[in-house]
Order: C-alpha cells, then sequence, then structure tokens
C-alpha cells in the first residue's frame, strides 16, 4: 500500500501529469471545481490503466511463482533491484523530462478538451509499477487489490495537490526542478521493496 502511494504520487505531482489540465483550462476558463472534476477523473483514467497492465504482471507473476516457488522471489527481489539501480543512475546521469501538451483549439468545445485529457492519461499508465506489481503476485489478488488502491490513493492526491497549487498562482514552486529527481525517488523506493523481499520477507 506504502510502496503504491510513494512511486504513483511521486510520478503524477510531475508537470507532465498535472500541467496540461492547468493549462487546459485557463486556456478554457474553467473555474476550480471544473478544473478539479476533469483532474480527477483523469487520475482515474491513469489509476485504471495502470491496474490494468499491473493485473497481467500479477497473473504473469502467480504462474512463475506457482511453477518456480521459491525461487521467483528471488528473481523478483533482484529485478526490482536492478531496475531501481537503473532508474537512479539514468537520474544521476540526464535526468527525467517528458512533457505532453494538450490540444486547446479554439474551436473545440469544453467537453472534447476534457475527454482529450482525460483519454490522454488512459493511454499514458505509470509504467514504473509494473516491477511492483510484479512483486507484489507473492500476495496474490489480495496484493493486487491493496496496491492498486495505493496507486489510487497517491495518483489523486498527487493530481489534486499540484492543481491547487498550480491554480493558486505559487509560481515559486517550480515543479519543473523536481523532474531530474523522479528516477532517483521512484529508484530507491524500488531498491527499498527488493531489499524488503530478499531480506525481510518471510
Amino acid at each position: 500500500m506504502i510502496t503504491g502511494v510513494v512511486v504513483s504520487f511521486v510520478h503524477t505531482v510531475l508537470p507532465a501529469h498535472w500541467a496540461p489540465f492547468v493549462v487546459a483550462a485557463r486556456a478554457r476558463r474553467w473555474d476550480t471545481p471544473a478544473l478539479l472534476t476533469v483532474a480527477m477523473a483523469g487520475a482515474l483514467a491513469h489509476t485504471l490503466s495502470t491496474a490494468f497492465i499491473g493485473a497481467l504482471a500479477v497473473a504473469v507473476g502467480l504462474a512463475a511463482s506457482t511453477r518456480f516457488g521459491a525461487l521467483f522471489e528471488v528473481v523478483a527481489g533482484a529485478g526490482l533491484l536492478l531496475i531501481g539501480a537503473g532508474l537512479v543512475v539514468q537520474a544521476v546521469r540526464a535526468g527525467h523530462t517528458h512533457s505532453r501538451s494538450p490540444d486547446t483549439r479554439p474551436g473545440q468545445t469544453d467537453f472534447a478538451a476534457a475527454t482529450g485529457l482525460i483519454v490522454l492519461m488512459l493511454v499514458s499508465p505509470c509504467e514504473v509499477a509494473l516491477p511492483v506489481y510484479l512483486s507484489a503476485a507473492r500476495f496474490g489478488w489480495t496484493g493486487f487489490y491493496v496496491l492498486t488502491a495505493g496507486v489510487a490513493v497517491g495518483t489523486a492526491s498527487g493530481m489534486l495537490l499540484a492543481v491547487l497549487i498550480a491554480r493558486a498562482g505559487l509560481k515559486r514552486f517550480n515543479a519543473h526542478r523536481w523532474e531530474r529527481y523522479e528516477g532517483v525517488t521512484l529508484g530507491a523506493a524500488l531498491l527499498l521493496l527488493g531489499v524488503w523481499i530478499l531480506v525481510a520477507a518471510p
């Protein structure tokens, strides 16, 4: 649950996720309730697509665990360590930036703009959560539901916090400056999870 919250929150508070909503709201002159409604719908779409690929990862993990037994836990833990270390190294070398811009053409309706933003979130799941879902296979489908609940909380709270800060005009909070720390934070979370699976888990 905690891992799901942390990974999804850190991933969501980056401008690539919430900035299109804020820009579109400004261009379309949406009030705060409208912005929050569309942003929360986007967070839900993001959670659903992440849960979908997560379910596939859990299914693969359950099959592998049944076939290989305790060896699967060692492989899953080692895999998390490798992925986490890779994210940290990549972040230190180059940082992590990506941008998306919403389509806010003058002739576009509010419904079309909102739908486009929500679909944008639906087709871009949190790929960093995949190895976490794979490791959750050891807890079966109950672990999947708990992890997904954590992802939902982290995604929704990250989106809510980010759009409210941006809406309030707190420009001193330059979120773009923090993008380079995403890989380090997520990598560290995966490293800790990998160590827990290899050492502390029964």
